[in-house]
């Protein structure tokens, strides 16, 4: 079966339960996508690198759309 299809088949008999995902699948999460919760931050050898923002949202504070160091 594929992952998919087991939690399909255990939340529907009351399991509660989720994917687990590596970091590749993580970061193309479309609720991580939607959120913003993956932002680059340039590198001098390697370009931008796509790392993990605060989860900490305060509206009087937004989130860059890039980390600046």
């Amino acid at each position: 079966r594929t992952t998919a299809q087991l939690v399909e088949a255990l939340n529907a008999v009351g399991v509660p339960c989720g994917p687990i995902n590596d970091i590749g699948q993580a970061f193309e999460d479309p609720q991580v996508r939607h959120l913003g919760m993956a932002k680059p931050a340039p590198h001098p050898d390697l370009g931008d690198l796509m790392l993990i923002r605060s989860p900490i949202n305060l509206s009087a504070f937004p989130q860059p759309p890039r980390f600046d160091r």
